[in-house]
């Protein structure tokens, strides 16, 4: 059983079995969707580096890449509305 806040900030509990009714009346292309929301909504709660199931290291290619230092530079005109040659 879960807790929650409704707009008015009453308490109101919702349980497996009130979401398991409702939707027992959705029709099968709206429980294809809730399904795709629900995996999705797991998916996202998991940090990638759990997913591939070893832990990211801070610093692993230090100095094996650079940039260049115009990077934060305006982009010329020709770079957003092509050349006119």
């Amino acid at each position: 059983m879960r807790l929650y806040r409704d707009e008015q900030g009453a308490r109101a509990m919702i349980t497996v079995e009130t979401i398991v009714n409702e939707l027992n009346s959705m029709p099968e292309p709206l429980l294809a969707e809730v399904l795709s929301f629900v995996r999705a909504a797991k998916n996202k709660s998991v940090q990638p580096s759990q997913q591939l199931g070893f832990q990211r290291v801070a610093g692993l290619h230090e100095g094996q890449i650079w940039m260049s230092d115009d990077f934060n530079e305006p982009l010329p005109d020709e770079f957003w509305l092509g050349d006119d040659d």
